[in-house]
Order: C-alpha cells, then sequence, then structure tokens
C-alpha cells in the first residue's frame, strides 16, 4: 500500500496561511507506533507559494496508487480508530512523529501484520493557534466573534419575532374555533328545544284532531236530531197557532170538533159586528158637547207633566172626540163578547185545545178586568179616547184568530189568513196593549201627598206597571211563532199542505 506523507503547518502568524488540500488531523486522534509506519513514503509534492485567489478553486490532491492483488490478500481487516481518516492525509516527504501516547491508544490487536507505519504516512497532528482563524472555502475574508454574535442575534430575534407571530396567529385560530364551537353547542341545544317542541305539539295536534273529529260526529248526529224535529214542528205548525184546536188532546169525537167550529166562528162574528159598529162610529157619529182636547185631560194623573204639551192637531181632534163616546155605541156588546171567552178556559182544562190552562187564564182575566173592572166602574175609562183604540185592537185581532181556528179544524186556512194570523201582531200589540195601560193609568187620581189613593188605586197601578213585562213576553212567543210558520221550512210546508 503506498505511503502518503504529512504536511508541516505554518507556525508564523504573520503569513497567511496556505490553501492545504486537507484540513489537518484533530488533536485527539491516536497514531500508530514507528515501527508500524509504512515504509515506502510516498513522493512529496511541490507547495504553493501563493495562496489562490477567491475565484479559483483549491486543486484536488490526485487519488492513490491502486494496491496489487497480493497486497489485497495479505491487508487485514481494518480496525476502527486505529488510522487517522483519509481526508486528513496529504502526500509528501515530511515526518511527523506521533504522540507519546498515541502508541498507548493504538495497539494493534495480535495477528495484525506489521506494516511500515512510519512517521511519513500518517498526517500530522493539528496545531491550533488562538490567534489564527480559519480561512473561509471562498477567499480569504475571515468574521470577528462580534459580528458573529450580532448576525446570530438578529436572526434569534427575527425566530422569535416569527414564532410569536405564529403563536399569536395560532391563539386567534384557537379562540374562533372555541366561538364557532360554543354557538355549534348552542345551536344544537336549540335544536333539541325544538325537537322536543315540535314532538309535542305534534301529540297535542293528533289529540286535537281526534277531539275535533268526535265532535263532529256527534255535532252531525244533533243536526240530523234537529232537522227531524224541526220537520215535524214545522208540519204541526203549518195550520196551528199558541192555541191549536185542531189538534185532540184527548181525542176529540166529531161532536166536540163541531162544537169548537161552532164556537170559533161565532166568536168571529161577534168581533167582526164590533168593528163594524166602531168602524161606522169614528168617521161618522155626531162630536160631543164636551170632549178632551189634550192628553192632560186623557191622563189626569200626569197632567203636572203634560200642561206644556200643545193641543191635539185640529184634524185629529174630531177622531179624538168620537173616541170618547165609543163605550157608548160598543162598550156593551165587547163587555158580553169578551165574557164569553172565559169558556176558552173551559176547553184547556178539558183537553178540547192544547192551550195552557193557566196562559189562557191570564189574558182572558186581564180583558175582564178592563171590561167590568176599570171601563163599567170609572167614567174616565168610558171618556177615554183610548177605549177606542183598545177595542179596535182587539175586533181587528179577534177576527182574525177565531177565524183563522175555524178553518183550521175544517181543513187548511188559506195562505192570506195564515199570513194576517202571524204579521198583524206588530202592530195591533203594541196598540192593544199599551191602550189597555193607559186607560187603566187614566182611572188613577193625580199625585199629591197620598190623597185619594187607596188599594184599589194601588192594585192598578201595579197593573200598569206589570202590564208592560207582559206585553214583552207574549210579543216574543209570537215573533217564534211566525218564525216557525211563515219562515224557511214552515212556509214551504205550508205550501204543500195548501196544495
Amino acid at each position: 500500500m503506498l505511503a502518503a506523507s504529512y504536511q508541516q503547518p505554518n507556525n508564523n502568524p504573520n503569513e497567511p496561511p496556505s490553501q492545504s488540500t486537507s484540513a489537518p488531523p484533530p488533536p485527539d486522534t491516536p497514531q500508530p507506533p514507528p515501527d508500524q509506519l509504512i515504509s515506502q513514503p510516498a513522493p512529496a509534492r511541490k507547495k504553493r507559494k501563493t495562496p489562490p485567489s477567491s475565484d479559483q478553486q483549491p486543486q484536488q490532491p490526485p487519488p492513490p496508487p491502486q494496491p496489487t492483488p497480493q497486497q489485497l490478500q495479505q491487508q487485514p481487516p481494518i480496525v476502527q480508530h486505529i488510522l487517522p481518516p483519509p481526508h486528513t492525509m496529504v502526500y509528501g516527504a515530511h515526518q511527523h512523529v506521533p504522540h507519546p501516547h498515541a502508541q498507548h491508544h493504538a495497539q494493534l490487536p495480535p495477528g495484525y501484520p506489521a506494516y511500515d507505519y512510519s512517521p511519513g504516512g500518517l498526517p500530522p497532528m493539528p496545531m491550533h493557534h488562538e490567534h489564527q482563524s480559519a480561512s473561509p472555502p471562498g477567499g480569504g475574508r475571515t468574521l470577528s466573534s462580534s459580528k458573529r454574535a450580532e448576525q446570530n442575534r438578529k436572526a434569534q430575534r427575527a425566530f422569535r419575532e416569527r414564532r410569536d407571530q405564529h403563536v399569536k396567529a395560532l391563539e386567534s385560530r384557537s379562540q374562533l374555533l372555541d366561538t364557532a364551537l360554543a354557538s355549534a353547542d348552542e345551536a344544537n341545544r336549540r335544536w333539541e328545544e325544538c325537537r322536543v317542541l315540535v314532538d309535542q305539539l305534534r301529540v297535542e295536534n293528533a289529540a286535537l284532531r281526534t277531539t275535533l273529529s268526535s265532535l263532529s260526529q256527534l255535532q252531525q248526529h244533533q243536526h240530523q236530531q234537529q232537522q227531524q224535529e224541526d220537520e215535524h214542528k214545522d208540519n204541526d205548525m203549518a195550520h196551528i197557532t199558541e192555541q191549536p184546536p185542531a189538534k185532540k188532546a184527548r181525542g176529540n169525537s166529531p161532536a166536540a170538533t163541531a162544537y169548537l167550529v161552532a164556537y170559533n166562528t161565532l166568536s168571529a162574528l161577534a168581533w167582526g159586528h164590533i168593528l163594524y159598529k166602531l168602524t161606522l162610529h169614528l168617521p161618522s157619529a155626531p162630536l160631543p158637547a164636551s170632549a178632551p182636547t189634550a192628553l192632560a185631560d186623557v191622563l189626569p194623573v200626569l197632567a203636572p207633566y203634560l200642561r206644556a204639551l200643545p193641543a191635539l192637531p185640529q184634524s185629529v181632534l174630531p177622531y179624538v172626540q168620537r173616541a170618547g163616546t165609543a163605550f157608548a155605541a160598543v162598550g156593551a156588546e165587547t163587555k158580553w163578547v169578551q165574557t164569553a171567552a172565559v169558556l176558552e178556559i173551559a176547553h184547556a182544562a178539558l183537553g178540547l185545545v192544547r192551550s195552557p190552562v193557566a196562559t189562557t187564564g191570564a189574558q182572558v182575566f186581564s180583558r175582564l178586568a178592563l171590561v167590568w173592572g176599570i171601563a163599567d166602574q170609572f167614567a174616565s175609562a168610558r171618556a177615554n179616547p183610548l177605549y177606542a183604540s183598545m177595542v179596535l185592537a182587539w175586533s181587528v185581532t179577534e177576527v182574525i184568530r177565531y177565524a183563522f181556528y175555524a178553518l183550521s179544524l175544517l181543513g187548511t186556512p188559506p195562505y192570506p189568513l195564515l199570513w194576517l194570523r202571524y204579521t198583524t201582531f206588530y202592530a195591533l200589540y203594541p196598540v192593544g196593549a199599551g191602550s189597555e195601560a193607559f186607560v187603566t193609568l187614566g182611572t188613577l187620581p193625580a199625585f199629591g201627598k197620598g190623597e185619594g189613593w187607596g188599594a184599589s188605586e194601588w192594585v192598578r197601578a201595579g197593573m200598569f206597571v206589570l202590564w208592560w213585562p207582559a206585553l214583552y213576553v207574549l210579543y216574543s212567543y209570537m215573533l217564534g211563532q211566525r218564525r216557525k210558520v211563515l219562515g224557511g221550512k214552515g212556509k214551504r210546508a205550508a205550501e204543500k199542505k195548501r196544495q
């Protein structure tokens, strides 16, 4: 194996270090003993005296000669840390004496062949000088320690700044992620609440649908029942009134029916006679010598409150004066015909008609009190013009009512009579009931510290007060009867019966 020579280091500090082909070996590298050095040193090369310029590349050493096959067979395996690294060897004739400690640490193992490890074949130990700095590979410039420290500080400062910026960016992203996660959690919580609420609403909706379905079925059933009842009522009310004699409560015989027909016919004729005489008396009767000309004269009890009212108009005054003498013309007939209405109470009690006994008795006795207890007893009632309006309303109403009853017993009454029966009460009931009340009020003396007021006066005053609620009840009842008979299905039922 060819031997390599070491290059002597430059020990002069004033001279620049020459460009060497390889760096000196480290000081702790072990050296072989002198007797084992290579016996054939490599030929020395001429050193360059001037260092290369910055633009020139250092010259690489030539490769060592290849060993022969015999040398390769005799070469033992290489032991680590015995020889210095190859890059520390240089070719030359300079010899180097190894360090005394190198022989102690570089003992070869047994069986290792003895080669010539002369000092010329090993690299010299590196010699470092404190005042000498290594030359950069690109030129002869060197950096001082202060500049290197400054560069290191700048690099560290830049690194810290970039690190702080990166940390801040990471913290900002972490905060954004935390906020997004909190929003997502809140949205999930609200979604769960909404889902629970929707489930509750679905359950309630199903329950409500079931309830509505059952109510709808019940309502349809009730509606059908109501329709059936209305049809039965319409069929019955097409030819009967509040006192229908046609329906036999206890199975009226033909004789009872004939009696009822005769009674209703005679009553209609009697009230027709009264109506005829009264209508002749009002426009053609001679005028009385003295008659009331003001409302205060008609109602003395209200005289203190009616003095300021004007007198009656001249066009109405003749009729009012003749009305004050109507009792002399029709008073007796009215008293006896109305007394015959007591038979209607017997008809209801015996079951010939289905009218209630109490209602029929109240109507009959209220009129009997007027004709026997008021008009027959008090001259002021007989001379009151409202007596004529009372009898006029009674006669028109009773003629229509009794005629309707008689024709209903014989068959179906004509529609005009049916319409009159359930329409004329709009005007006749207020006129008749109002006249009855004010005729009764006209018999009371004037108010003044209680003089002239006895039990009879207080009874008549109570009758005046009770007249108006009774009128309201009777009027409401007739409105309902008219709706049943003439309105809607009742009208169609009546038309079918007439056909």
